[in-house]
């Protein structure tokens, strides 16, 4: 389904805030948090590709990043943002 533009949803464009975290952010705190170091394929991959090509990682560890910095670090981060805003 197709997201509205954002005049049909009230959104004013002239004061918005980028609130999501970057992949190169979620990485660098996934390496820092379980002392893996991702190689260059993982750091220029997108997150939302089909066609990895990378040296796969464990699925403990990948499962670990989807659950913890994929969702719960980022929508804690995006929580925050929401909480801390001034309109």
């Amino acid at each position: 389904m197709n997201q509205p533009a954002y005049h049909e949803m009230g959104v004013d464009t002239t004061n918005t805030v980028k609130a999501d975290l970057s992949t190169s952010v979620l990485l660098s705190a996934f390496e820092q948090k379980t002392a893996e170091k991702l190689d260059s394929c993982d750091l220029n991959t997108s997150l939302y590709t089909n066609a990895y090509h990378c040296t796969r990682i464990k699925k403990c560890l990948l499962k670990k990043f989807s659950d913890e910095f994929i969702f719960d670090f980022r929508n804690q981060h995006l929580a925050n943002k929401i909480q801390n805003h001034e309109a």
